[in-house]
């Protein structure tokens, strides 16, 4: 819960004042959110490796995943040296009770299971009489569900627009994966693939810091969706409204010539007839008659020849050789044009069913 309300009243702002600053290039932008989010996660992987408590395996000085057989013989081996009859420092008695009572509890089996996947509620419930496996797995179980209700609510509530429907996807998805492997490390603390990194560290103890890390990726993608999304349909619609534009261009150049030529056709109409009423009426030489004047009235200036001809390019590239757009759009051929078939969205209980199916074919294989 202090994880997001630091993200909510902290983080956030915070990314949202940087997308805001006038003089930032947007690459500048973005490269100053992903680095402000790491070193947020930074500082967190930081603090839990050094500023916490250090727990029973880093007392002892061994791997979480030793075996019984070794954990014995090396706390044989390190009590000889700790012991107050051989240890001269002043506090030799009081390292030696805290080691001890650190290989006596990872030397009971049923106590390290249940600190391995529970951490220090472990050792409290060992010192109450009664079963507490039970409280553990319940308490467990509600933090888990308060963790991934809360995150799943706040997915939906703060990536609900169509720029973040991208991060919304990718946030579930890590959402579903941190589930199925925190599924996965509690019954089975022996499935530790992480094992290398944080040799140390207990199942729970990585799963901790997994869920302090979710935040940052949380606005990680939220930022990554924003800033790549594209709205297909408003670029159809101002194609469509520049493909309108420079077809009205067209034609207006066109009726401009038309009326040019008209104009000069009515000039040599003009001078034949004046030529007619002093020398006599003119023969036509081909016998055939004169060609109507279309219109009487054009006397707007021929455009420049540059001009026209980058217009009627312009318009043939958006218009296409046969009324069409140029990119996917439907093209008309003796009859109706057909529009593209959309695509059927997945199921979100096929993906859900195929992120589980992964982890458990890996329990099979790696408990053959």
């Amino acid at each position: 819960m202090q994880e997001l309300l630091i993200h909510l009243f902290v983080v956030i702002p915070v990314v949202g004042h940087i997308f805001k600053l006038p003089h930032w290039s947007r690459m500048h932008k973005i490269v100053a959110a992903i680095g402000f989010l790491s070193a947020l996660a930074g500082a967190s992987l930081v603090h839990e490796y050094w500023g916490s408590t250090p727990n029973l395996y880093q007392v002892v000085g061994v791997r979480s995943d030793i075996s019984a057989t070794d954990l014995k013989r090396h706390c044989r081996n390190v009590s000889a040296k700790l012991h107050p009859d051989k240890n001269p420092s002043p506090t030799a008695e009081q390292e030696f009770v805290v080691f001890r009572e650190a290989c006596d509890f990872l030397s009971v089996p049923g106590y390290r299971s249940n600190y391995d996947r529970f951490g220090a509620s472990a050792i409290r419930a060992s010192e109450k009489p009664g079963d507490g496996g039970n409280q553990l797995i319940l308490g467990a179980a509600v933090s888990a569900l308060m963790f991934y209700s809360i995150w799943a609510f706040m997915t939906f509530l703060m990536m609900s627009g169509k720029d973040c429907e991208r991060g919304r996807r990718w946030a579930l998805t890590c959402l579903v994966g941190l589930f199925l492997l925190e599924i996965q490390m509690t019954l089975n603390p022996e499935f530790d693939v992480f094992s290398s990194l944080l040799p140390a560290w207990t199942p729970h103890e990585k799963m901790a810091l997994f869920h302090k890390l979710f935040g940052s990726v949380f606005t990680a993608v939220r930022i990554l969706s924003q800033v790549t999304y594209v709205d297909v349909e408003l670029m159809e619609q101002q194609r469509l409204a520049l493909i309108h534009e420079n077809t009205k261009a067209a034609v207006s150049l066109l009726l401009a010539l038309h009326n040019q030529v008209a104009a000069l056709k009515l000039s040599k109409s003009a001078a034949a007839a004046h030529a007619r009423a002093v020398d006599g009426p003119a023969i036509v030489e081909d016998g055939g008659e004169e060609e109507p004047v279309l219109s009487s009235s054009a006397t707007s200036p021929l455009p420049a020849a540059p001009e026209v001809m980058e217009r009627l390019q312009r318009a043939q590239e958006l218009l296409g050789l046969q009324g069409g757009l140029r990119e996917g759009a439907p093209v008309r051929q003796n009859g109706p044009a057909r529009p593209k078939p959309k695509e059927e969205p997945k199921s979100m209980l096929w993906s859900i069913v195929s992120y589980a199916a992964v982890p458990l074919v890996l329990n099979f294989l790696l408990n053959r």
